[in-house]
């Protein structure tokens, strides 16, 4: 197997969308273009990912996203990595004996709700 680092940068003073293909990113800047905001862009992008790559992005997979809210200048990042119980307690979590519950889905739904209520992102 040939593997190889590709390292570059991109700046921009407005948005910006990545993912490692370019049709699902291609769909984010869709998004944007079309009056959506960072979290609509970020779920579109994640839901393409999962379609066209699905054993690296998928319903039942981890999601994360930062964002920028302009309003205060912060830079935020939601972890979509697995859900806990609500009744769990954090003193009786034993991490080694973990098993992780997929949570892609119900991230993305957290991440429109995530930006409704800080008042906007981007």
């Amino acid at each position: 197997m040939d593997l190889y680092v590709q390292n570059s940068s991109v700046v921009s003073k407005h948005a910006s969308v990545c993912s490692d293909q370019p049709a699902a990113t291609q769909i984010g800047i869709d998004i944007l273009k079309r009056g959506g905001n960072a979290a609509d862009a970020a779920v579109a992008t994640m839901a393409a990912v999962s379609v066209i790559q699905p054993m690296a992005c998928g319903i039942g997979g981890d999601c994360h996203c930062t964002f920028y809210r302009k309003k205060d200048k912060k830079v935020m990042t939601v972890n979509g990595r697995s859900k806990l119980s609500k009744i769990a307690r954090a003193s009786k979590i034993k991490f080694d004996d973990m098993i992780k519950i997929p949570s892609g889905t119900d991230y993305w739904m957290q991440t429109e709700k995530f930006q409704e209520n800080l008042g906007g992102i981007g």
